[in-house]
């Protein structure tokens, strides 16, 4: 979905029903990413006492690069149209890059 402004905050997936789930995305300061998911209510937790978690995953600059490249791979490997594919992603999120074409 594409984000609708500019910010570096952005919700991958919410579920509000029986337990509240959700799992964001955010640019940390000095370019790393952080990757949460925060559950609460009833539910597998509750045999030790609790209904509610959050778990964090944060990658480095270094690492983001790296992920970048590893997630290019796997949706666009083996496809002629890679460059333009990805083009279109960056424009359908409003993310600016510079594309120059020669002949």
């Amino acid at each position: 979905m594409p984000a609708s402004d500019q910010s570096k905050d952005r919700k991958l997936w919410f579920r509000d029903g029986a337990r509240y789930e959700r799992v964001d995305a955010s640019i940390r300061p000095g370019g790393g990413l952080r990757i949460s998911r925060r559950d609460l209510g009833p539910g597998a937790f509750a045999a030790w006492g609790g209904d509610e978690q959050e778990a964090t995953l944060d990658l480095s600059p270094e690492a983001v690069a790296a992920l970048a490249l590893a997630l290019l791979e796997a949706r666009f490997a083996g496809r002629a149209d890679a460059l333009e594919a990805v083009r279109e992603v960056c424009e359908e999120f409003g993310i600016v890059a510079r594309y120059g074409l020669w002949s």
